[in-house]
């Protein structure tokens, strides 16, 4: 039996499919992958495939898909290792062996967000843990925002008020009164 696509119910099964493949490629690494297990996800993925239509577009090359986690491993690991440098997102894409451009869309395309807003987020993170673990009871605002790279010191506290919902002077003030609280006799 053949049935011939039709207008509207052409154009939702056309984005089912291209959704599927979607959840496909990014189910690979997921915890259903792990939970389920690889043979019902390949069960239903080659069904699905011999259902589609043959005029319409092939899935996505796994090669590319590839290329995209191998740039994301690479670019997180550098970002990860300049997080107290303040380096630039073409740098990190040169430096990746990519334009900045397919940096920003493989960053868009896993994570849902564009490079920089990432790198900002981490740093933020890493305020915190500095912040909450303060290494002396010097250590100011200013300089934890000046050692993640960033240039002034009120937006700092701006974007990490809105993160974390408390100034960061509030962090840093629970840090010391931590560090400073006398150790308990056994």
């Amino acid at each position: 039996m053949v049935v011939e696509p039709n207008g509207c119910f052409d154009q939702y099964l056309r984005a089912f499919f291209l959704n599927f493949q979607r959840w496909h490629e990014w189910s690979c690494d997921s915890i259903l992958q792990r939970r389920f297990g690889s043979m019902i996800t390949e069960s239903i993925s080659s069904a699905l495939v011999t259902l589609q239509p043959s005029n319409w577009p092939a899935p996505r090359s796994n090669h590319r898909v590839a290329r995209q986690r191998e740039l994301l491993h690479n670019a997180i690991d550098l970002m990860e290792m300049h997080i107290f440098d303040p380096v630039s997102l073409t740098h990190v894409a040169l430096k990746c062996g990519s334009s900045h451009r397919a940096l920003t869309a493989a960053f868009h395309s896993y994570f849902g967000t564009s490079p920089g807003k990432w790198f900002v987020e981490r740093r933020l993170i890493a305020a915190r843990d500095l912040l909450r673990r303060p290494a002396s009871v010097t250590m100011t605002i200013g300089s934890v925002a000046t050692q993640l790279g960033f240039l002034n010191a009120g937006d700092f506290a701006r974007y990490y008020q809105h993160r974390f919902g408390e100034r960061p002077s509030e962090t840093l003030k629970r840090g010391l009164c931590r560090s400073l609280r006398p150790t308990e006799l056994p």
